[in-house]
């Protein structure tokens, strides 16, 4: 269900991107962030929120192929229902499934624990290495002076420290409750201009919290990481964060061509080796300094800041785009059976008569309607249910199926019937008892 809904969501939001060029990079990377959302959404608002029944039926019938295609399509109480009756079908007419079907749910869970696990693992070892790396840093008083100044009146939440470390060649930042930005040991001798927009650069991230972000969108990614359109989604929403970041950097008034080629001559002094934190994997792919530069140099400044107001706006837009697909669902038909079918009419069996648990005569109506009667002579019943047809087959020799669901006095009741003999005699499995527990009888009459 999340996979279906949730490719939806990023394919809503792909075209939403593609074809809307004139959208900021801050309104990109909420859209990107809404999508991530959407993902945690989906599987809750399913198991929380009622349905909004809309759109065409789904027919229940045995041949039917498309029943566990539409299954994400359906609404939970809907699909409870269709798997239950599906696994008391197989009960009451003896089936049971392939041996290698019933390891296959225990052996997708120990992949997704093991795929979890993996990721997590290596998210902890790169903070654990991130940490570490504080114990060869340098301080520099100077450095933290001029990062003040350039925030100016946009300070930095919390207490933020600027370190240079020996391992480090590209400065980034880190750090979820105290932020950190570190800088190469040569950072305190780069020209002016450079030094100012890699700061300008890093304060924006810390300003923006968006080491929180991409640490609460990774966390979504654990849990669906069999999903390869949350990942792209992912890689998007890093994509923006840095155009973002550069954007600050452009509206400060360094020209970009300059900007660019200081990134330029970062990556060459880094000898192909850039130090990131795990979860942001796509600043060091193969082409995203190119795909970023290119981006770079399309950048204007701007003058009106995106402020609450326009993400307020971005995030309603992608609330209400997000919110058919968390409640609009589809729901399950009955088989329509016409009303000359063999299955409608009286049925009897003489060794029946008086017994309780079986009818000695009952009646089965075209509404759906059974009268049960303990005598084949008796007017009155002794018990009235309400019936529907689910599904209704005809099977190679001729012999007609049904798997109705039982409304009576009882609780809910599944039961399997056969019309066998071209309509002449019946057979009957009922789920209030052990499988064995079945009727037969012979046709009696319509009237």
């Amino acid at each position: 269900m999340t996979l279906v809904r949730g490719t939806i969501v990023f394919l809503l939001a792909f075209a939403a991107t593609a074809l809307a060029r004139k959208l900021s990079s801050e309104a990109r990377h909420l859209i990107w962030l809404g999508v991530i959302a959407g993902f945690l959404l989906l599987p809750l608002a399913w198991l929380a929120l009622p349905a909004l029944r809309v759109g065409g039926w789904i027919r229940l019938e045995a041949a039917a192929a498309h029943r566990t295609v539409v299954a994400p399509l359906l609404a939970r109480q809907e699909y409870l229902r269709f798997a239950d009756g599906a696994r008391e079908y197989g009960r009451l007419t003896g089936q049971s499934l392939p041996t290698h079907l019933r390891i296959l749910p225990p052996a997708l869970l120990l992949a997704w624990l093991t795929g979890m696990l993996f990721l997590a693992g290596r998210l902890l070892a790169g903070g654990r290495r991130l940490r570490r790396l504080k114990d060869g840093t340098v301080e520099d008083s100077r450095l933290r002076r001029l990062a003040k100044g350039l925030a100016g009146e946009r300070s930095s939440p919390g207490k933020l420290e600027i370190l240079r470390s020996p391992h480090c060649s590209v400065p980034f930042t880190f750090g979820l409750l105290r932020p950190v930005i570190l800088l190469p040991p040569v950072a305190a001798a780069w020209p002016p201009g450079r030094l100012n927009c890699a700061l300008v650069h890093e304060l924006a991230h810390v300003r923006r919290r968006d080491v929180l972000t991409q640490s609460l969108a990774y966390g979504v990614c654990l849990l669906f990481w069999f999903i390869p359109p949350l990942w792209l989604a992912y890689a998007a929403l890093l994509r923006e964060a840095e155009t973002c970041c550069d954007q600050q950097v452009i509206n400060r008034g360094f020209r970009s061509s300059e900007y660019a080629r200081d990134l330029l001559d970062l990556a060459r002094s880094s000898a192909g080796c850039i130090l990131v934190p795990a979860m942001s994997g796509e600043a060091s792919r193969p082409g995203g300094l190119t795909a970023r530069i290119q981006k770079l140099m399309s950048l204007k400044p701007s003058r009106q800041p995106f402020g609450a107001l326009g993400a307020m706006k971005v995030l309603t837009v992608c609330l209400f785009c997000l919110l058919p697909l968390l409640t609009i669902t589809c729901a399950t038909k009955p088989s329509l059976v016409k009303h000359d079918d063999p299955a409608f009419g009286a049925w009897v069996n003489p060794a029946y008569e008086g017994q309780k648990a079986r009818p000695a005569k009952w009646i089965l109506f075209p509404d759906g309607r059974e009268l049960d009667y303990r005598f084949i002579a008796d007017s009155e019943p002794y018990h009235e249910r309400r019936n529907v047809i689910q599904e209704a087959w005809i099977e190679a020799n001729g012999d007609r199926g049904y798997k109705l669901r039982s409304q009576g006095s009882e609780a809910e009741v599944w039961a399997v019937l056969k019309i066998r003999d071209g309509g002449k005699t019946y057979e009957m499995v009922r789920s209030l008892g052990p499988p064995e527990d079945r009727f037969y009888g012979v046709y009696y009459g319509r009237n």
